[in-house]
């Protein structure tokens, strides 16, 4: 099942071997999605930018062959297949995007929250495995001169300046303690003048369990900044 608590019986993937069958899963891209997308551009206009999320990469569901346990001793004891895994889903992803960016697309949005820090994975891994794909990501889009958002939903204070680094145009999430550790007016201070910022409002006490009016004073206070 679909996160965020699928049951697992077992990982997909356990060993390099797997990987060769695990290409046969990943299917080319929907002819009637690219078909309708034409369409869909078109009707939107200029009116607004049309942003599209292709979910098999390893920061989003891609790593799911391995279940999160498996992903953390992974990059331990079997590193080579945390990185084979990884590249695989890449490679699947670029192939989405470049189908979608040679139609038109605006802007990507790549949601990276399985590689972040808040997954437990250290800063060696990051830099190492992640950070390589999601430059790859980035260059892609600005090829075609789509905008790149890289969005986490945790706790991004620590990647912040590797993303910017890498070349994101907005970065999402941001989320404040306690869910998060970005304060908002200081992650302005040190990039709003490279990058754009989407986000930065708690999205479990704020949203889920606050109310209008507690979401209306978040997004002043957050206009003030």
């Amino acid at each position: 099942g679909d996160g965020p608590n699928p049951h697992r019986v077992e990982p997909l993937v356990k060993a390099l071997a797997d990987l060769e069958a695990l290409k046969f899963l990943y299917p080319a891209p929907r002819r009637d999605l690219l078909a309708d997308f034409p369409l869909v551009k078109a009707e939107i206009g200029e009116r607004a930018l049309l942003a599209a999320i292709d979910a098999t990469h390893a920061g989003s569901w891609g790593m799911e062959v391995l279940g999160p346990e498996n992903q953390l001793i992974a990059s331990v004891a079997e590193p080579e297949l945390l990185a084979g895994v990884c590249r695989l889903a890449n490679d699947v992803h670029l192939r989405n995007l470049r189908a979608l960016l040679e139609l038109g697309l605006e802007v990507v949005y790549d949601s990276w929250f399985q590689c972040g820090p808040s997954v437990g994975w250290s800063p060696k891994t990051y830099r190492n495995i992640f950070l390589p794909l999601i430059r790859e990501c980035i260059a892609l889009a600005h090829e075609y001169g789509a905008i790149y958002i890289y969005q986490d939903d945790g706790k991004m204070r620590d990647i912040l300046p590797l993303v910017v680094e890498a070349g994101a145009d907005v970065l999402g999430g941001l989320q404040p303690p306690d869910v998060g550790d970005v304060v908002l007016s200081e992650a302005k201070a040190l990039y709003g003048d490279k990058v754009a910022l989407l986000g930065g409002l708690d999205p479990c006490y704020t949203f889920d369990l606050g109310n209008p009016e507690l979401v209306r004073e978040a997004v002043r206070r957050g206009k003030e900044v």
